[in-house]
């Protein structure tokens, strides 16, 4: 069994239309996957009511959030994104709490997961692919794992030394 959840704003540009259709796919494909939304949905009547599909609701904090990832037992978090996203915060909440994040080949999503090794990108399409991949063999999930737990997500102070440095050679290279 493998417990997946979307964490944030789920709307079209969020992918809440990929979703859908993952979902829609894995089910077809009878893949042991429970799903939740911890977030706000956006067209909550057109998204679809599938069987173990748990709508948490919006979250007020990141210890709300971590509550929730804790109460559904949350293995995986998937990000769809239909357009690239330039940061996202939830991934660092994500990875700060242990979970790695299957996400499209997009943007930040994709350059972030390539960059710390703490997940798997692709086309939303291939998506339920790899969550059938990942049910098969657990030992790639558990390697994974490892590498999120290995991570350090930068703090406050990791990133003003980041960005003093870039002044600096930038300001130098003037």
């Amino acid at each position: 069994m493998l417990n997946i959840a979307y964490v944030g704003a789920l709307y079209h540009a969020k992918g809440l239309y990929n979703f859908d259709n993952i979902i829609d796919e894995c089910e077809r494909s009878n893949l042991n996957v429970t799903w939740t939304v911890i977030g706000w949905i956006a067209t909550p009547s057109e998204f679809k009511n599938y069987k173990g599909v748990t709508c948490y609701g919006s979250y007020k904090s990141t210890c709300e959030l971590y509550d929730a990832l804790d109460y559904y037992n949350i293995d995986l978090v998937i990000m769809p994104n239909e357009c690239a996203e330039s940061f996202s915060y939830i991934m660092s909440e994500v990875w700060n709490y242990g979970i790695p994040i299957l996400g499209t080949d997009r943007g930040a999503v994709q350059s972030r997961i390539d960059e710390t090794h703490c997940g798997w990108s692709c086309h939303s399409n291939a998506m339920c692919g790899v969550i059938t991949y990942i049910l098969q063999h657990p030992e790639v999930y558990d390697e994974m794992l490892y590498h999120v737990e290995s991570y350090r997500v930068p703090d406050l102070q990791d990133m003003y030394k980041n960005y003093n440095e870039l002044y600096k050679k930038l300001i130098i290279d003037i």
